[in-house]
């Protein structure tokens, strides 16, 4: 489950509310960020990821379908990050280049 909108979360005694945000973000967002050529990195790309997964184990706990998905989603690209390695680093080669 994703948000826009802070989310209430009940700790310790019924009386006590504690506020927490999340940074939202969509498995579409990443994409199409990517497909505009937004991404200046790896890392970049690799964080909002990571924030798909990290908001899903958070939100629907660590047992969850949607979470073992989401961690397959993050392995994956790791692995094709790190097969493509020499091609990416050109490309962000690139990107620096474009930047100054």
């Amino acid at each position: 489950m994703f948000s826009l909108l802070p989310q209430i979360i009940r700790e310790g005694p019924p009386t006590i509310i504690i506020f927490q945000f999340c940074l939202p973000i969509f498995v579409f967002t990443v994409v199409y960020t990517l497909m505009m050529l937004q991404y200046h990195s790896r890392d970049e790309f690799l964080s909002d990821v990571g924030l798909i997964y990290k908001n899903c184990a958070r939100y629907n706990g660590n047992e969850s379908v949607f979470t073992a998905t989401a961690k397959k989603i993050v392995d994956i690209t790791k692995q094709c990050l790190e097969e493509n390695s020499e091609q990416i680093t050109e490309w962000e080669e690139g990107i620096k280049l474009k930047q100054v």
